[in-house]
């Protein structure tokens, strides 16, 4: 792709870091600034960019002005897919959420187009809202999602057995960008943004525990997943299927996730000793994974809240018995509390980058 446009570049940089004044965009993007002052004029006159009030400061002279994306010129819905249920999320330029809603209903591959195309005519129609236009609508569902093609190779959730490409005709069935990708990738965009001043190398530990009360034939559990960050990008690997778990301790030829048996998870909830058996071990596992790979963070999100924290407790020991070194290292551990949207989300803010990269915005 050939070099992006200054306008281009400019509202990227105020989605990354808000609250930029012309002088560091101009610093930032090594742009000379009065470039950087006509460009903005016109992003500002096309309601497109808006400047803030400036904050109190002791220093004398004229104070520089924060600019920001303007929340009301566009935003994108972010959809995450279980099995019997969805999650979906409206966030505008300024990563604001403006609507937010979990329902219980099943999208595979029977229903996926006309459910999806129902859900954006909800939601774009609806005069409750009044919403901002809808520059696309990315797709969070597990499986293994090529980060080449975005096809979805393999699905439980949406029952795909073989490679099928779904973006084609939902953008065509809705005129709007269209993506999918992993859940647990999706989680990561939620700490991929400069704004978050998170470490560069991370990972995100997507734990779906409700999954346990939903039957998936012979796939059998909780659902786990890792989205892998290395020096700030997202890694897919060698086939575009980084994070995808299963335990080291699985020893049989199903394709459960951990070496519990179907029967130790059903009483995930009402047994604390199968719990303590979980945490442990999937802790191990990841713990394994944190210190060989020297992680600068974990963050853990879960549907669960009581039962994420306490993995974290768990994790926290098996990261230190396994870091056998007289030189001390800490990997914090993070909880994130949004809880079912993380998906959702992370999904919407993927979009976002999509966007910015193939200079939709401004339009």
């Amino acid at each position: 792709m050939d070099k992006k446009s200054n306008a281009s570049m400019i509202c990227q940089s105020l989605w990354q870091h808000p609250m930029e004044s012309r002088a560091a965009l101009a610093k930032r993007l090594s742009i000379d600034k009065a470039t950087i002052t006509g460009e903005t004029t016109t992003l500002i006159k096309k309601n497109i960019v808006m400047e803030m009030p400036t904050s109190v400061s002791v220093q004398t002279g004229r104070r520089p002005i924060p600019l920001m994306l303007n929340g009301k010129s566009g935003m994108v819905i972010g959809l995450a897919i279980q099995a019997g249920s969805y999650s979906v999320v409206v966030v505008n330029l300024n990563d604001e959420v403006l609507y937010s809603t979990t329902e219980k209903d099943e999208i595979d591959n029977t229903n996926l187009i006309p459910m999806v195309h129902r859900i954006y005519k909800e939601i774009t129609g609806s005069p409750n809202l009044s919403l901002p236009p809808c520059l696309g609508l990315s797709i969070g569902v597990g499986g293994l999602v090529s980060s080449i093609d975005r096809s979805i190779d393999f699905s439980v959730p949406l029952k795909y057995s073989t490679k099928t490409r779904i973006i084609e005709p939902l953008a065509r069935k809705l005129g709007i960008e269209v993506l999918v990708e992993n859940n647990a990738n999706c989680c990561a965009w939620l700490n991929l943004l400069p704004v978050n001043k998170g470490p560069s190398d991370f990972i995100f530990l997507m734990i779906e525990f409700n999954q346990v009360n939903v039957p998936h034939k012979k796939y059998g559990g909780i659902g786990i997943g890792l989205g892998i960050v290395v020096d700030g990008k997202l890694y897919h690997g060698a086939h575009s299927y980084a994070g995808e778990f299963r335990s080291a301790f699985c020893n049989g030829d199903d394709d459960f996730q951990l070496s519990l048996s179907r029967d130790d998870l059903s009483h995930l909830f009402d047994d604390h000793a199968v719990f303590e058996r979980f945490c442990d071990e999937l802790s191990r596992n990841i713990a394994m994974l944190a210190n060989t790979m020297d992680i600068g963070c974990i963050y853990v999100g879960s549907d669960c809240e009581p039962q994420g924290r306490e993995f974290c407790q768990t994790l926290e020991k098996a990261i230190g018995m396994g870091w056998p070194f007289p030189v001390e290292k800490r990997i914090p551990i993070s909880y994130s509390s949004i809880g079912a949207y993380s998906v959702a989300i992370g999904a919407a803010r993927q979009m976002y980058m999509h966007l910015f990269d193939n200079e939709m915005i401004p339009g």
